[in-house]
């Protein structure tokens, strides 16, 4: 299981770096590179959490481990006990 620190971290990156290359290919619409850093972390974010609720995180996540069941055992399991 990943620690929700590491999740937030690389949303927050792939969202800069999301957002400088999208200022770097339409470069007469770019608003500069600490803007298009700060935007591309809201995005990153907000992409984050709506990609979490639709539940497209964790089936990224069973895909990664698909065709290694030594991987699938641990990746996607509840810590919630019934």
């Amino acid at each position: 299981m990943t620690s929700p620190i590491i999740t937030w971290l690389l949303t927050l990156i792939s969202g800069a770096v999301g957002g400088n290359i999208g200022g770097a290919m339409i470069k007469d619409q770019s608003l500069g590179p600490v803007v298009n850093t700060i935007l591309g972390l809201i995005g990153g974010v907000g992409g984050g959490q709506l990609l979490g609720a639709l539940g497209g995180l964790q089936s990224l996540g069973q895909l990664a481990t698909s065709g290694r069941p030594e991987l699938s055992e641990h990746c996607c399991q509840s810590s919630s006990a019934f």
